[in-house]
């Protein structure tokens, strides 16, 4: 049992269609899904004179100002930018709180810092990557920034360590590059396991194998 979100970004009998698509993929895998757990946004500039009912499986979907998709909220006025400056602002408050940690003789080891930072400051651009994979290469620098932030608090060093050396001595890649493999691994594993992704039911036409 699961709940369906839909963007709604296309035209209304293209989205009927991707509808048809997934309910004929949910009966094939023998996956259910609620109508009134779902929910359906329009987060296009473009001013709606009315709602249209759109149906799931012969029942109407909700309407929502908003959705929550991989952590991620989505509205008509948080889009790519947004997001992106929602998720550095979360992230910027836990480098304070790390600080508070960082600079103690008696704190932390670096490893340990090393491991706080990997999964309470970095993890929410990995869990999103397949939304955060498609910004811009400007959205991209931010969200490097935060993490060679948080590295030079963990480890201790100083602003003007370069970057390459900081990743070196933390054993890792630059932000965008984990995201761009989280990406791949996300869309591969869904294929592999015949998971449940919304992105490839409504994007994908069905292809039983």
């Amino acid at each position: 049992m699961t709940s369906l979100f839909i963007v709604l970004v296309a035209h209304w009998n293209t989205l009927r269609k991707k509808l048809e698509n997934i309910y004929k993929w949910c009966t094939y895998w023998k996956i259910s899904i609620y109508p009134e757990k779902s929910a359906i946004a329009d987060l296009s500039k473009r001013r709606l004179l009315s709602t249209p009912r759109i149906s799931y499986a012969g029942s109407p979907l909700p309407w929502k100002d908003s959705l929550k998709y991989l952590g991620i909220i989505f509205s008509k006025t948080n889009q790519n930018g947004a997001i992106v400056k929602n998720l550095r602002a979360k992230a910027l408050g836990k480098i304070n709180a790390l600080k508070t940690i960082a600079y103690k003789s008696y704190g932390p080891r670096k490893k340990d810092l090393v491991s706080i930072t990997n999964n309470g400051i970095c993890s929410p651009f990995y869990y999103s990557c397949a939304i955060t994979n498609k910004l811009s290469q400007t959205h991209f620098k931010i969200c490097d920034t935060i993490q060679t932030t948080a590295l030079r608090v963990a480890l201790g060093l100083p602003i003007w360590t370069p970057n390459i050396v900081l990743l070196k001595f933390a054993g890792q890649e630059i932000l965008w590059k984990n995201q761009e493999i989280g990406h791949s691994i996300f869309f591969q594993t869904s294929g592999k396991w015949r998971s449940f992704s919304l992105i490839s039911a409504i994007f994908e036409p069905l292809y039983p194998t």
